[in-house]
This record gives C-alpha cells, sequence and structure tokens, in this order.
C-alpha cells in the first residue's frame, strides 16, 4: 500500500477494501466491476508477483486493435498467450506452461470444451470494453473469474492466442491454483466428481 502510495502517478489509483473478499475469483470479480467505471478501452488481469515481458501489453492491444477494425469495438474480444513458468527466484521451471499442462489453446474454438477446461492462463488475458461491459458483474456461480471471461467471449465474440510467452509466471511451493497439471483428462475428471457431489 505505501509502496505503490509513494509512486504519485495520476495513472496509478488504489482500489482498497476493509473486509477480505473471499479469494483470487472475488477480488478479481470486484476489480472487473470497478473497471465498468472506468473511461479505458482495453483491459489485463495481473497477478501481484509475475513479470510480464516487456512488450505484453503492446503485443495484445496490436492485435485487439487489428480485429477491431475487422469486426468493430463492439465485439467482445479476447487475447492470451503462452507463458514461461518460473519459481520464486525467477529460475526458468518450464519455457510453456501450454506445453507443460497438455493444454491445447485451440480448444477455445469449442465452447462445450471450455466448459470443462479453461485453456486460458488467467494473467496472461488482455481484453476490450466489449467483453468487460457483456461479462460483467462476474458471479458468483462462476469457477473462477478468468474462466467466466473466456467462457463469455467464445459465446459472443472471439478469442486470440499468442503463441509465445508474454510473462513468467512464478509458480510459489504453495500455490492453490497454478502449474499442477491442468490437462483436459484431469479437467474433466474434476468436473464429473463435482457432479457426483
Amino acid at each position: 500500500h505505501e509502496v505503490i502510495g509513494s509512486i504519485g502517478s495520476d495513472s496509478i489509483f488504489m482500489v482498497c477494501h476493509e473486509s477480505p473478499s473471499g479469494g483470487a475469483k472475488h477480488n478479481f470479480a470486484r476489480l472487473v466491476e470497478h473497471a465498468l467505471l472506468l473511461p479505458d478501452r482495453y483491459y489485463a488481469f495481473s497477478d501481484q508477483d509475475d513479470v510480464w515481458d516487456t512488450d505484453r501489453l503492446a503485443v495484445g492491444i496490436k492485435l485487439l486493435k487489428e480485429y477491431e477494425s475487422r469486426l468493430g469495438d463492439k465485439v467482445p474480444l479476447l487475447v492470451f498467450s503462452d507463458s514461461q513458468v518460473v519459481d520464486e527466484d525467477l529460475k526458468v521451471i518450464s519455457t510453456s506452461f501450454m506445453k507443460a499442462e497438455k493444454l491445447d489453446p485451440f480448444a477455445v474454438e469449442s465452447f462445450n470444451r471450455l466448459i470443462i477446461q479453461n485453456v486460458g492462463q488467467g494473467c496472461t488475458f488482455l481484453f476490450n470494453r466489449a467483453l468487460l461491459e457483456l461479462a460483467a458483474p462476474v458471479p458468483g456461480s462462476a469457477r473462477m473469474h478468468d474462466h467466466w471471461l473466456i467462457l463469455v467471449a467464445s459465446a459472443f465474440g472471439k478469442i486470440l492466442y499468442v503463441d509465445r510467452p508474454l510473462l513468467s509466471y512464478r509458480q510459489h511451493s504453495n500455490n492453490v491454483v497454478g502449474a499442477a497439471g491442468y490437462g483436459f483428462f484431469r479437467a474433466l475428471a474434476r468436473a464429473c466428481k463435482r457432479g457426483q457431489e
């Protein structure tokens, strides 16, 4: 809080809440709703300990603008990319999150498959205003905030994939959600297990 406050930039502002929101999904859901109050055209999720490549936003925004010029800015668009997995000290564990997790980025072309398995890593997401307006607020029944956004983009817009890492995803030894075998069959097993509960 003090570090951000000491920067003194008009382009940085803090959204403070007195009470805990209940985890990552609820924190990002609050931010999605808050973003509706902003005039910006493009939005990105950011986990505080990941390290973005210097061209992460430039690559994503260029792609969004290219597709908005073709399809119009009222079409919901979402860009995601690969990432490299690093440890707490930024030592590379895997050069490709997608390969390490056996994820098929082109599964986004099947809404039915996306219902079972989110193949996009939320920390790599960049999306336009049209998607924000359609996806907010994130419903409490959504599995995760990023899963909800990619489902909405799949159903009503277009999803674009950048086939290279644009950030370093820091994998801590105590991560609750992370690089831990999120392949299709594991996702299917989790969905079946939930259905039996």
